[in-house]
């Protein structure tokens, strides 16, 4: 399952390329898109955030935003969801441990990828991709790994989840946990 409170995919200006772009996901967990749908992880609100269905019913979650542009994607910042519990730091703010972030450029080949290392108890993460020329940004991961974060270079970014976990960056993002 896939978990993400915000997901932002900045230029080297620092301006956000993210913000109320179009997302999509996998899958959507009760099927609740208002609770739990895409757009919750690039609406700009901190109380929002998007998970996908768990297990089975989604063995290699994704999510993905269209940045609808290409764009030179230089730092992805993904907030974890906090369950507000600290006693439930590796439950929640572990999800994303060994997961990928990838750059994509328009045809979703690979420019660039970096991965998360423990991500237990650390709320906002940051890959800076520096330069790194890419119009989107996803992440994905596996049933046997955290999600993981991938940028491209398109006008999406999408994190998913599969047997790896990786993020890219292009026209469109997409993050995914498993």
């Amino acid at each position: 399952m896939l978990l993400i409170r915000r997901f932002v995919a900045k230029d080297s200006s620092d301006a956000v390329l993210t913000t109320n772009k179009p997302a999509d996901q996998t899958s959507t967990l009760s099927n609740n898109i208002d609770k739990y749908g895409p757009a919750n992880a690039v609406d700009g609100v901190n109380t929002t955030f998007i998970h996908t269905k768990k297990g089975n019913a989604d063995p290699y979650p994704v999510w993905t935003v269209n940045l609808e542009a290409s764009h030179e994607v230089a730092l992805i910042e993904i907030q974890n969801r906090y369950c507000e519990d600290s006693s439930g730091a590796e439950i929640c703010l572990g999800r994303l441990s060994n997961a990928t972030v990838e750059l994509l450029d328009n045809q979703d080949n690979v420019v660039d990828s970096k991965s998360f290392g423990d991500t237990i108890g650390v709320l906002i993460l940051n890959l800076d991709f520096n330069k790194c020329p890419s119009p989107s940004a996803s992440t994905s991961a596996s049933p046997s790994t955290s999600p993981s974060a991938s940028p491209s270079a398109s006008p999406s970014a999408s994190p998913s989840a599969s047997p790896s976990a990786s993020p890219s960056a292009s026209p469109s993002a997409s993050p995914s946990a498993s």
